[in-house]
């Protein structure tokens, strides 16, 4: 995967941590946040 763990986590993927698992929110710059709104 390109971007390796960094980019796993900016694009929302859950993720475990020595204190439980964690799930940060998708960034826009590396995700699409609402595929509905793609303007296509």
């Amino acid at each position: 995967m390109l971007g390796g763990f960094e980019y796993w986590v900016r694009e929302g993927f859950a993720y475990e941590t020595w204190e439980g698992g964690e799930r940060r929110a998708a960034d826009p710059l590396t995700a699409p946040v609402d595929a509905a709104d793609c303007g296509c």
